[in-house]
């Protein structure tokens, strides 16, 4: 269907910066923090050294949420363009539909392209996302987080 190639580009990029940038936020946040920051009790983070040695790291929540906002502010910014793009394809398809219009879906997304360069919109809507995305990833990313370290002490290795 249309808008097919750009969610999926989207979704797989996008899902994939979330939260490798997430654990590599919290895992910089308790090498810094274990190289002499004072820290208080928290959920414990595994930071590897060059020396395949490992250190364990606690951050609290509040510094998990932190991370997580960064993230997600982060993939939505990177990923912007082609949600609008997304976006855009499916609404030029409802609209066909609902004129009673063949489409024509070969050249809807370079039409669909040339029409938001030309009306300069692949960022239209850009800080809204972006103020939004930074407290829904601070609220999903460290209850992820504490979920699965939750499941896992309750599972035999």
């Amino acid at each position: 269907t249309a808008g097919f190639l750009p969610h999926v580009v989207g979704e797989s990029v996008g899902r994939s910066l979330y939260y490798v940038t997430y654990e590599l936020l919290k895992r910089s946040w308790g090498n810094f923090k274990a190289n002499g920051y004072r820290y208080d009790d928290g959920a414990a983070v595994v930071s590897w050294k060059g020396d395949s040695s490992c250190s364990t790291t606690f951050i609290s929540l509040q510094e998990r949420m932190v991370c997580a906002a960064m993230s997600g502010i982060f993939c939505w910014a990177t990923i912007f363009p082609l949600d609008s793009l997304r976006s855009r394809m499916y609404a030029a398809v409802a609209e066909q539909q609902q004129q009673h219009q063949p489409s024509l879906r070969r050249t809807l997304l370079i039409d669909t392209i040339r029409t938001m360069q030309r009306e300069r919109s692949f960022y239209r809507g850009f800080w809204v996302t972006v103020l939004r995305a930074g407290p829904v990833a601070a609220a999903v990313l460290p209850v992820y987080d504490l979920t699965l370290e939750t499941l896992s002490s309750h599972c035999p290795q």
